[in-house]
């Protein structure tokens, strides 16, 4: 132990006395280098009731290596490796020491063939287990992902760039048991190119993307999912009479998606094609038409493809569920004056099912104000209707209105808007949704430097046919700032229906019915924290408080979620050298009731050092 600390304090001499040498090294004639970072030396610890307690002396820090070959558009490479950075010691948001790798090779820059690899490496640092509504569960682990993008851009000839990424993760939730997994795989390739006018863009995607995970919230077993796409397509535009533009395009897709959990629950495959085609065109400066359509060969394919892209697993076709869809739509928008504009839509969506077809006609009309004075301050809005239809009648009217308004009052500074929509169709011609959203914020600049701002914000969102598919989301923050020091304060709160994802609780996508998923998880959650900053001379201190609690719950089982951090940091600045003293305590209680919490405290105390090698 010794021996270590010996090293320990010699390396943190030669790193914190070194002194500042040329800004740029040349190794020959075509190479070269900058090295710049910061270096930390202290004593550091942790205790608690769930950990064992430990101490010692330590080097931690990070850098940046940038560089170039012959010249910075033929060869640069920048690396950035950090070693053992947390909230306590440096600006990282960790709880623990993380350590990791950062790093970007650029070639042939500004030529026909430019190209670029990049990859990053994290370990032991700290995450989230999402919750919508709020930050996340505190979780640790790592990660790494690696990736490349290269294009051909010769003048007069078909362009091609294609991009490959590669993704990894691995996480555990603080004071539970079992490790969510992850990995994506993603390549694209794109060429666009015009010939007579036409301007063409072909795409090639290849996605595939695992996971393994524990069901948290039930009693089941690990969860494994796996999918797996491919999607071809092209898209065509140009110029039409009236100052208007044709665009046209199709894409094939082939899909296939598993769902295991100790067991084979579902396996989904299949393949989806999308042609579509519409004109835009401006026959007056005050006239605009539209029109286009769609049509969809496999909706259950395309509605696997978006909730993928959004982060969630895929759908579990247990039911055998199949259907192609056909959308047309027209649009109108004239401008009355420079202020007034009216505009109307219709809309036909005819669902093609297994036991016969189903149509959904819709008509809309709007009305837009836009205003914009000193005096008044900024004000606009606009107010619809919208009237539905099919075989059986009458499916009744809904509405559509925006508000947004922004004016300065003697020195205050207010603004709020406010958006409701119902009978938005989406995908599916018998599914619509209605939701709204409101906000508000508020700024004032006082005499002697005192600031204030505080903001609110409110979203509510469903599926009309559903009861108890509603999400809905609230919250507000506020700060002072008077000269060196400052004080804020957020809250927040959310529930509604969600899905489980190696990666935390989703949203269901908005238009998606319930009755396509195994499972979904009704959740609660609510959030708040404060923390404040002084200035004085050349000491920094910060400090912050937070806390987010909730629950989520599946059939039977419900589990609790409880995490609390306090993190407080004092700086003092000595030319480039800082001394640093850091302290964080952490709680959090994770599963059913009667769960014992994780509790243990960190602290930091030492010194740092900006350095420029070359």
């Amino acid at each position: 132990m010794r021996r270590h600390v010996t090293i320990a304090i010699g390396l943190a001499a030669i790193l914190l006395l070194a002194f500042p040498a040329s800004a740029q090294l040349e190794l020959g004639d075509n190479t070269n280098l900058n090295l710049s970072g910061d270096v930390s030396f202290g004593y550091s610890g942790s205790f608690g009731e769930s950990i064992a307690s430990g101490h010692g002396i330590g080097v931690g820090g990070q850098g940046q290596l940038t560089g170039s070959y012959y010249n910075p558009n033929f060869l640069a490479f920048r690396m950035e490796p950090y070693y053992n950075r947390s909230q306590n010691n440096s600006s990282f948001q960790s709880i623990n020491n993380t350590s990791g790798l950062l790093g970007q090779l650029d070639l042939f820059r500004g030529s026909s063939f430019p190209g670029a690899i990049f990859f990053g490496k994290s370990v032991n640092g700290t995450g989230q287990f999402g919750v919508p509504g709020l930050s996340g569960i505190t979780t640790h682990g790592g990660g790494r992902n690696f990736g490349f993008t290269w294009s051909e851009l010769l003048p007069d000839k078909p362009s091609l760039t294609a991009t490959f990424s590669s993704n990894s993760d691995h996480s555990e939730i603080f004071g539970s048991s079992g490790e969510s997994q992850s990995s994506s795989r993603v390549l694209t390739l794109q060429s666009l190119y015009t010939l007579d006018g036409f301007h063409l863009n072909a795409n090639y995607m290849r996605q595939s993307q695992d996971g393994n995970f524990p069901a948290l919230f039930t009693n089941l077993p690990t969860t494994e999912t796996s999918f797996t796409s491919n999607t071809l397509s092209l898209q065509a535009t140009h110029r039409i009479f009236w100052n208007g533009e044709w665009v046209g395009g199709v894409s094939h897709s082939i899909f296939n998606g598993d769902i295991g959990g100790g067991q084979l629950i579902s396996n989904n495959d299949g393949s989806s094609n999308l042609y579509n085609t519409g004109i835009t065109v401006n026959p007056t400066s005050k006239l605009t038409l539209a029109f286009n359509s769609n049509y969809y060969s496999n909706v259950f394919a395309t509605l696997q493809q978006q909730i993928v892209q959004s982060g969630g697993i895929p759908l579990q076709n247990s039911l055998g569920w199949s259907a192609s869809s056909l959308s047309l739509n027209g649009f109108a928008f004239y401008t009355l004056t420079s202020h007034i504009g009216v505009s109307g839509t219709w809309g036909r969506q005819t669902l093609f099912l297994p036991e016969g077809t189903s149509s959904v006609n819709r008509f809309g009309g709007t009305v837009n104000f836009n205003y914009a004075q000193n005096f008044l301050g900024s004000f606009n809005f606009s107010i619809g209707a919208v009237d539905m239809a099919n075989e059986d009648g009458n499916q009744g009217a809904g509405l559509t209105g925006n508000i947004n308004y922004s004016r300065r009052i003697r020195g205050w500074e207010v603004g709020a808007g406010f958006n409701y929509s119902q009978y938005v169709q989406t995908l599916l011609a018998t599914y619509t949704t209605s939701n709204y959203k409101y906000d508000a914020a508020v700024r004032r600049k006082f005499h002697e430097g005192l600031y204030w701002s505080g903001s609110f914000f409110a979203n509510h969102s469903a599926l009309t046919q559903f009861e108890g598919t509603g999400n809905h989301s609230e919250g507000f923050n506020t700060s002072f700032l008077v000269r060196r020091y400052s004080v804020n304060a957020t809250y927040s709160q959310a529930s509604g229906t969600s899905l489980l994802t190696s990666r935390g609780l989703i949203e269901v996508p908005s238009g998606v019915p319930p009755d396509l998923f195994a499972d979904t998880f009704q959740y609660r959650s609510r959030g708040f924290g404060y923390g404040g900053s002084a200035t004085f001379r050349r000491w920094l201190w910060t400090t912050s408080y937070s806390k987010s609690y909730g629950n989520a719950f599946g059939g039977s089982t419900q589990s609790a979620f409880d995490t609390r951090s306090i993190n407080a940091r004092l700086q003092y600045r000595v030319r480039k050298m800082y001394f640093n003293a850091g302290f964080t305590r952490f709680h959090q209680t994770f599963g059913a009731l009667g769960t014992q919490p994780i509790d243990f405290n960190t602290y930091f105390v030492g010194f740092s050092r900006w350095f420029n090698v070359f």
